[in-house]
Formats: C-alpha cells, sequence, structure tokens
C-alpha cells in the first residue's frame, strides 16, 4: 500500500489524493472520525477507484477538510495529513477593538493586538501611515502581532494597521488610537420646517471619546438670541421647537455630552415655511425636510 504522509491542497481548489492498493483486497478511504467515505461522485468529497488506484477527491477543497484520511486495505492501512492552504482571516475575539482611546499625558499604556488564522500561518506586522514599525514595543509570532506604547505626542494618534500575509493573500485589519474626551457630535441630525415650529431627529453620536454619552443639549438661535435651549437624555432623539416666528430663519445646535464634557455642535440652519397649512400634523414624515446648511463648531460651556 503506498500513499504520500502529507497532501497540500488550496482552498477552493479541486484535489486528488491517490492510494496504491495491490496484493490485497480494497477496503475504503476514512475520515479523522473513522466514517467511510461514499463512492457517490456526486458528493464534494468521495472516492473514485481505477483498478488498483483509488483517490480520494475533493472537488471543490474547503478549510474544514483539513486533517487525517486513512487509506485501508483487509490488513493493510496508510495515513495521509490533508493541509489546506488558504489566506490570512482575522480573529475577532482575540483582536483589539477598532477604536481606542488614550490621552495625550502619557499616563496609560496602549496595546493594540491583532491574530489572524490562516496557512501557511502569517506573518503579521504593524503599520502606521505607511511605515513599519520595528521598535522593541512591536511583539510578534506566528499569526500574531502586539504593539505597546504611550500617547506623548498628537502624532501618536490615528491609524495603525495590522498586515497580515502568506503564501495565499494579504489581509489588513484597521485600528484607531483616539484622544479621549467629549464624545463627536449627534449623527444624521435632520430638520423638519413647518410655519411656526421644527422638529428635529437625530441619531447617536459614532463615537463617544471613551466615556459614554449621557445626554443631548439642543439650542435654538436666531441671530445671536438664543431662542431655547434644553438638556434632554439619551433615550431622547427626536424634539419639537415650537412657538417660532415664520418665515424666519434659524439656527439648530445640538450636542452630545459625557462624564468628559459637551462636545462639538451640530449646527442646521433652516427657515421656517411663510404659510401654515389647514392642520398643523407634526408627523415628520408627512413634509419634505430642508437642510441649508451643516457645519460643526465648538461648543461653549
Amino acid at each position: 500500500m503506498s500513499v504520500s504522509s502529507r497532501h497540500f491542497a488550496p482552498e477552493g481548489d479541486k484535489t486528488s489524493i491517490n492510494c496504491s492498493v495491490t496484493n490485497e483486497a480494497f477496503i475504503g478511504w476514512f475520515d479523522s472520525s473513522n466514517r467511510k467515505i461514499t463512492t457517490d461522485s456526486s458528493h464534494r468529497i468521495h472516492v473514485r477507484t481505477d483498478g488498483s488506484l483509488n483517490y480520494l477527491e475533493i472537488t471543490k477543497v474547503n478549510r474544514t477538510d483539513r486533517g487525517t484520511y486513512e487509506c485501508r486495505g483487509i490488513t493493510e492501512k496508510a495515513q495521509v495529513t490533508l493541509l489546506v492552504e488558504y489566506s490570512p482571516v482575522l480573529i475577532r475575539d482575540r483582536s483589539s477593538q477598532k477604536t481606542t482611546f488614550s490621552s495625550l499625558d502619557g499616563s496609560e499604556e496602549v496595546t493594540l493586538t491583532c491574530e489572524f488564522d490562516g496557512f501557511p500561518t502569517p506573518k503579521v506586522k504593524f503599520v502606521k501611515e505607511g511605515i513599519e514599525l520595528n521598535t522593541s514595543d512591536v511583539t510578534s509570532r506566528s499569526g500574531f502581532a502586539s504593539y505597546k506604547f504611550r500617547v506623548r505626542s498628537l502624532s501618536d494618534f490615528g491609524f495603525y494597521s495590522c498586515v497580515a500575509t502568506n503564501s495565499r493573500g494579504k489581509k489588513t485589519y484597521y485600528m484607531e488610537v483616539y484622544e479621549r474626551g467629549p464624545p463627536e457630535p449627534p449623527n444624521n441630525v435632520q430638520v423638519f420646517p413647518f410655519c411656526d415650529w421644527v422638529d428635529v431627529t437625530w441619531e447617536a453620536s459614532r463615537k463617544d471619546g471613551g466615556s459614554a454619552v449621557t445626554g443631548y443639549t439642543i439650542t435654538l438661535q436666531r441671530g445671536e438670541e438664543t431662542v431655547q435651549s434644553e438638556n434632554l437624555p439619551t433615550s431622547q432623539r427626536t424634539r419639537s421647537l415650537r412657538n417660532l416666528k415664520k418665515g424666519t430663519e434659524y439656527e439648530v445646535r445640538i450636542s452630545s455630552r459625557n462624564a468628559l464634557g459637551g462636545g462639538e455642535w451640530r449646527v442646521v440652519f433652516v427657515n421656517t415655511t411663510e404659510t401654515c397649512t389647514g392642520k398643523h400634523a407634526s408627523s415628520a414624515s408627512n413634509l419634505s425636510f430642508v437642510t441649508l446648511m451643516i457645519m460643526s463648531v465648538h461648543s461653549v460651556l
């Protein structure tokens, strides 16, 4: 009985492993769970016999096929290990989150880690702004890399990437080190104008600044005059601002806040309508909205 001890196959390809059996009857091919593999060629994994040659065939190799297979005769048997080659795959629960928060004073250590699966085992490196980080702070081994550092300048913030490569391909995982502070402004702010009020809707901030958002502040300006101002809980993401003048330009400002303070304003300029409809239907879905300008300015706390 003759069969190679190891067999390499790229994922997605067709492969065939030959077992030559002479001087005795061939019993079959068996997988690592001791299950006999079918001779039905309609199956993705099957056995094809041609005289004394007995082929274990896989029409489309999957990484789950890797393992030990055994060719058996009446008295003899031989094993082969199938090694499936595939490009790097990020192991998400063993890698850092996409965003890590830190402070500029260097008081805390930042640790970025990433781990990849793949065969051959990927080589992993850290890159920032297109330059590989070759310092004693980078620890790397097969399929894994870690970078430990302290933020001491603004240039230490920003995007870092883990680049994993093997003979089958490359995978890049991006992480951002972000300065801890007040949250970003609420996202997707929309204002729906009526003749004497506006309806405002928004979504949660994309980044909370490293501390949970505790609420929102919404203000309404007419020129330099603050017409209305209110603090709202995080559970509320809609607000009607009423008793306004028709045909007038207003400035709607909204910001998020956390334990570190209030963040930047999201600002929307809007005009109330010149005329009022017969019914003051306040549903924003019944009327089109007009957003004239959106910009961010620093809040004054």
